[in-house]
């Protein structure tokens, strides 16, 4: 209910003034949250008027509508049931290949993933107004590190360790990454071979030049 009492606040604050130019403001939404966090203290301040009505909206007017359109439309998205809201389950983390841009591919290439977070917080979940609510920005690599016991770090990152989504390792870590769980990072080379899955050698071909 914060989450989308907020986005709607931006929304009900600023469209009516900017109009079409608020789609623009919203991709950026850095902008807005500056812009409110400047004027959230003061009652008075003259965005919270809608200039597209004839009454003067005061603050509680605006606070009142956002927290209302935010019912609305939780209700729409995720039922009635106020129990079973969760936000991470209309803000997905969605991972893009270069190949996925339209279906069928996507459906091969891409992948999701429902996350908590958002522009503000540590575990950084966050998004754009004019496409809410998929996270744009996240913490794609994370690393925990004792720097007196450094071989034996952990660390997680967004989706695995492998290009071919064919393979277990395209996607085994994005779940993982989600739950904030690690790794074990063996630096030193009798680790790496004890947990080794397997050897990749690469010969090169002997051949002419041209050839």
């Amino acid at each position: 209910m914060y989450e989308l009492t907020y986005f709607h606040l931006l929304k009900n604050t600023y469209s009516d003034e900017l109009g079409d130019l608020y789609g623009d403001y919203a991709g950026r939404s850095a902008y807005l949250y500056t812009g409110l966090d400047a004027i959230i203290d003061d009652p008075e301040a003259k965005w919270w008027d809608d200039v597209q009505t004839p009454e003067t909206e005061t603050r509680s007017d605006i606070l009142r509508r956002s927290l209302l359109d935010a019912v609305l439309d939780v209700k729409q998205r995720l039922g009635s049931d106020p129990s079973a809201w969760r936000w991470r389950d209309i803000h997905p983390a969605v991972f893009k290949h270069a190949l996925g841009q339209f279906w069928p591919l996507d459906w091969f290439f891409n992948r999701s993933v429902p996350v908590g977070g958002d522009n503000h917080t540590v575990n950084l979940g966050g998004f754009a107004g004019d496409n809410p609510f998929n996270v744009n920005a996240a913490p794609s690599f994370r690393m925990v590190v004792d720097l007196a016991d450094v071989a034996h770090a952990f660390s997680t990152h967004t989706t695995g360790q492998s290009g071919r989504p064919s393979t277990l390792h395209y996607d085994d870590m994005i779940q993982p990454w989600a739950d904030v769980e690690y790794h074990p990072m063996w630096m030193d080379k009798e680790d790496i071979l004890a947990h080794a899955e397997g050897i990749l050698i690469l010969t090169p071909q002997d051949t002419a030049p041209g050839e």
